[in-house]
C-alpha cells in the first residue's frame, strides 16, 4: 500500500518542482516520511485524575484528563476507554454514565481533554467508592503504561444515625401518652428494629 502511494505521490510532488534532483529511494523516504507524519503512527496517550475526589455533598464532580502526544499532523485522535472491574461504584446509580471514547483535538501532535465524573446523591450509608478508568488497547496509538489507568474517589456525605424526638403530650403514672418521632439519618437497605427502653426520673 505504500508502494503505491509512493508511485502515486512522487510525480505529483515533481509536477511541483519538488525532489526532481533526488534519487528514487531519497524520495521514497521523503515521501514514507511524510505519510507518517500526517498519520500519527506512535502517538502515545495517557489519563490521569485531574481532579481525584468528587463529592456527594454539592454534587461537585470529579474530573479526568486524556492526553496525546507525538501524533505527527493529525488533526484529532479517537481514545477509547472502559470502566475498570475493580471499581466499587456503581455507573449509572453512584455517578453519571462516562463515555466510552473521548475525541482529542490536536495541534502540532499534541492535545488533551478532560471529562467529568458527575457524582449522583443517594442517601445510601456507602462509604467512599471508587471510579477506575481505563484506556482501552486500539491500534491506533499507543498506551503510556504509567498512565494507562486513572482513579477518582466519589466521598460519601452520608452516615447511619437515629434520631428521637418528642412531638407531643406529657405522661404520668396516673397515665396519658407521649409521642415520639424516630427519624434516620440515612436510607435504609433492610428492615430497621429500634429498641427501645424506658427509664423513670
Amino acid at each position: 500500500m505504500v508502494h503505491n502511494l509512493t508511485k502515486q505521490i512522487i510525480p505529483y510532488l515533481e509536477s511541483f518542482g519538488f525532489l526532481q534532483k533526488r534519487s528514487t529511494f531519497l524520495k521514497a523516504v521523503f515521501v514514507v516520511s511524510l505519510l507518517i507524519s500526517f498519520s500519527g503512527f506512535g502517538q502515545t496517550v495517557s489519563i490521569t485524575a485531574s481532579t481525584p475526589n468528587a463529592n456527594e455533598a454539592g454534587l461537585l464532580n470529579g474530573e479526568y484528563t486524556i492526553s496525546v502526544a507525538g501524533a505527527g499532523l493529525l488533526t484529532d485522535l479517537e481514545v477509547f476507554l472502559n470502566v475498570d472491574a475493580s471499581s466499587t461504584a456503581t455507573s449509572g446509580v453512584d455517578h453519571t454514565i462516562l463515555p466510552v471514547s473521548v475525541n482529542i483535538p490536536l495541534i502540532l501532535g499534541v492535545g488533551a481533554e478532560t471529562v467529568n465524573l458527575e457524582p449522583l446523591q443517594d442517601f445510601l450509608a456507602e462509604g467512599n467508592e471508587t471510579v477506575v478508568w481505563n484506556i482501552t488497547p486500539n491500534v491506533g496509538y499507543v498506551i503510556d503504561l504509567v498512565n494507562s489507568s486513572a482513579t477518582v474517589t466519589i466521598l460519601d456525605n452520608d452516615a447511619v444515625g437515629i434520631n428521637v424526638t418528642p412531638t407531643s403530650g406529657t405522661t404520668t403514672e396516673a397515665g396519658g401518652t407521649a409521642t415520639f418521632s424516630f427519624t434516620l439519618d440515612s436510607e435504609p437497605t433492610g428492615a430497621v428494629t429500634i429498641p427501645i427502653t424506658g427509664y423513670d426520673t
